[in-house]
C-alpha cells in the first residue's frame, strides 16, 4: 500500500503530494486524513495523507517508508481531504 502524502512543510511549488510505502505494521493504522511522520531529505517532518493507493504515481522509483502515525484517529475528514485535494487540482493547473 502506497499513501499519498503532502508534507507539512514548504515544498517546491510544482509538487503537490508525495508517495510513501506504507510499512505492513502500520497498514491498519495509516488512512486518509491522518497526520503520519515522514523522512523528508535529512530530517523526519509531519505530513497529511490525502489517499491511499496500490501504485505509485511515478514508476521505477524506490519509496521512502512512513515512520509512524501521529494520533489515533485522523485530524482532518474526509470531506475537508476532498476539499484540499479540489483547491490543489486547481491552483495545480493555474500555474
Amino acid at each position: 500500500m502506497i499513501a499519498q502524502v503532502i508534507p507539512l512543510k514548504k515544498v517546491p511549488r510544482h509538487f503537490t503530494f508525495f508517495d510513501y510505502q506504507i510499512p505492513k505494521e502500520l497498514q491498519s493504522r495509516v488512512k486518509q486524513g491522518y497526520i503520519v511522520k515522514i523522512p523528508w531529505r535529512n530530517q523526519v517532518i509531519s505530513g497529511l495523507v490525502i489517499k491511499i493507493v496500490t501504485k505509485p504515481a511515478k514508476k521505477n522509483i524506490k519509496l521512502k517508508e512512513i515512520i509512524t502515525a501521529l494520533y489515533p484517529q485522523p485530524l482532518v475528514s474526509l470531506n475537508q481531504v476532498k476539499l484540499i485535494n479540489q483547491l490543489t487540482d486547481k491552483f495545480r493547473s493555474e500555474e
